[in-house]
This record gives C-alpha cells, structure tokens and sequence, in this order.
C-alpha cells in the first residue's frame, strides 16, 4: 500500500525519536521506497505520427477547430524561458509558473549608505577550548536516513530533464517504429520525476517534431500521477504542413496539359490526441489514435548498492531487537 509522503516522514522520524530515547523501534518500513519522501518513477515516451492514412481527394476530417487549452501549473524540460510556450499567448499565471526565476547580485560598494566596516576590537588572547571528538556508537538507521537524504537530493537535482539514450529502454522500439509504413518517431524521451497524488497533477510541456511558423508540429502536455495505480494523461495537438488539404489530380487533357484542380482554402486547428490510462509499473502501454501513436512505460526509480546495503544492515538490526 502507497503510503503519503508526509505520513512516511512522520512515521520514520517517530521511529528515529524511539530508538534514540532506547524505547525500542517505531515505524517498519515494508520497502526501502517507505524511507523516501516523495515517490520516484522513471518515465520513458514514443510518440510516433502516422504514414498517411487518407486517399487522394479526401479533406481531412480529424481537425479540431477548438482554441487548444494547456493546464496552468505545467512543467517544462526547457532551460531557456525564451523558449517556453513559443506560439501560444500564454496567461500571466501559467508563464510565471514556467519562467525560471533569476537573481542579481549586488556588489557591496554599490549599494547606497552601505555601512563600512569598522576597526576590529583588540581582544585578550585567550587559551583554545579543548578539542572534543564525540563518538556514536554504530546506528543503521541514521545511517539509512542519512543515505535516502542524499539520494533524494540527488533524484531532484536530476528530475525534469531528459536522460541520456543511453538509459532508454526502448531504443529498438523506436527504431522498428520509424520509417516503416510511412510513421516517423517524433518524440522519444525519458526523465525522472517524483510523481504527485491524483488531485495534484503536474503537467509536462511538450514541443516537439517541426517548426511550423510560430507553432510546433506536436505540442500539448502530459501528466502522471499516482493513486492505487499510476495514471498517464497525454494531451497533444498535431499539426502538418498542408493539413485539411489534399492535391486533386485530374487526368491529362488530348493536347497533353495536365490540369490541376484549385486547392481549398487551409483549414486551422488541429489533430488532437487526449487520453488516460490506468497502469501499473514496468508495464509498456499503446495509446491509438488515426495519426498518432504513444507508447509508454513508467518503472520505478532504481535504489543504489549502498543505499540497499544501508536497508538490509536496518533491517537485520530490527530483527535482532525484536
């Protein structure tokens, strides 16, 4: 059973307060995750377009007219705030909650009225304290608390930024799914991130595949989040060049003139993918659509040896105690 971070907090720091006070141990965690504060998922995406589906002489059918609109507390992968949103007027709300924040440092001597340091005072010399080097005797769970910090520390250094390829898991996926039948790979990425309760989504922002004036070929969001099961929430918008379009070719005249219909006017808007799914960890799941396809797997964050090593000295401790 999923346990809510800051139940898991208390109850590990309740075991911690017993055990130093000699009372015994509190809080047995089941797993190693329970010593986490937030719960860690690895999430690796393919989103792939189509080869073309539709037959000559046939308008695109699929387009949505409707005004795309994205969540307000999105994430992004982009470090540059200049490339956050590109196309899109985004509200003062969600560009605030995507803008990183900057500061300037001010140099001592600029600040007007600054105070300049005055004469230190002349003090009596006095005899050093003596040296104190206390010594703890050997304890597994501080020892443990003090592992899963460090590594929680480094999980957030490194979530919401896309790993290297060499951490993917479906590289051949992604190979067998680009060129063949016309489909080409238009994102393919994977990035850490502890993952929110279901009434607390925090949605990514995806720009990808082609620049198409001030907007991207696919664009849109996606969300997980974590109740009984992992939940994926993918929102994208596709667009293409042309798109609501198609040539009309009609047969060649006697004199050998090959005639071309006029083509209709370019219709705005776009494809949109909007789906969910329930799932569960190192599963691999397709969401289908006419022209897009997503393939998805999310695993859970993998514990280094000395973290593990620091979970089973804990664990054969509380076992003797008992």
């Amino acid at each position: 059973m999923s346990v809510a971070p800051r139940a898991r907090y208390l109850c590990i720091s309740i075991g911690f307060a017993m055990l130093a006070g000699g009372a015994g141990f509190g809080h047995a965690a089941e797993e190693l995750a329970d010593f986490l504060t937030k719960d860690w998922y690895v999430t690796e995406v393919i989103v792939f377009q189509r080869g073309p589906v539709m037959e000559m002489n046939t308008i695109e059918k699929l387009i949505s007219l409707n005004a795309v609109r994205l969540p307000a507390n999105m994430r992004t992968f982009f470090p540059d705030p200049g490339q956050i949103g590109a196309g899109y007027e985004l509200d003062l709300l969600t560009r605030a909650t995507l803008e990183f924040p900057t500061v300037q440092y001010l140099e001592t001597a600029e600040v007007e009225g600054a105070i300049e340091a005055s004469e230190p005072l002349e003090e009596s010399p006095l005899e050093p304290p003596p040296a104190i080097y206390p010594v703890l005797e050997p304890n597994p769970l501080l020892d443990l608390m003090a592992l899963t910090s460090q590594f929680e520390h480094q999980l957030e250094e490194q979530s919401y930024r896309w790993l290297p390829a060499a951490q993917m898991l479906m590289l051949r996926d992604a190979r067998l799914i680009d060129g063949r039948g016309g489909n080409r790979v238009l994102l393919h990425g994977r990035w850490l991130q502890p993952v929110p309760a279901r009434d607390r989504p925090e949605p990514i922002f995806i720009q990808t595949g082609s620049r198409l004036s001030v907007r991207y070929q696919l664009e849109g969001a996606i969300a997980i989040t974590l109740g009984r099961f992992l939940h994926f929430q993918v929102q994208l918008s596709y667009r293409e060049p042309g798109m609501g379009q198609r040539p009309v070719y009609l047969p060649a005249r006697a004199n050998g003139v090959t005639e071309i219909a006029a083509l209709p006017d370019p219709v705005p808007g776009a494809m949109v993918l909007d789906q969910s799914r329930r799932m569960r960890s190192n599963e691999i799941h397709y969401l289908d659509h006419p022209k897009l396809g997503v393939i998805v797997r999310i695993d859970p964050v993998a514990f280094p040896d000395d973290l593990v090593a620091g979970f089973e000295a804990f664990e054969e401790l509380k076992e003797t105690s008992e």
